[in-house]
């Protein structure tokens, strides 16, 4: 299968939220990867443009 690197942004809201409520996002990321059969390899946040990046795995 194919590998995919997956760069996102969060806006001043979401960072917000994750401050008022810590949670492992990028663990609830990958279980939604999952369920539409792609599989979630690693998970790193980043400096620069993007927040993060994301390494998946599927067809």
């Amino acid at each position: 299968m194919a590998h995919y690197l997956v760069q996102a942004s969060y806006s001043s809201g979401s960072w917000a939220t994750q401050i008022k409520n810590p949670q492992n996002r990028i663990e609830q990321v990958g279980k939604m990867f999952a369920s539409k059969g792609v599989k979630f390899l690693s998970g790193y946040y980043s400096f620069g443009e993007f927040d993060l990046c994301l390494i998946l795995e599927g067809p």
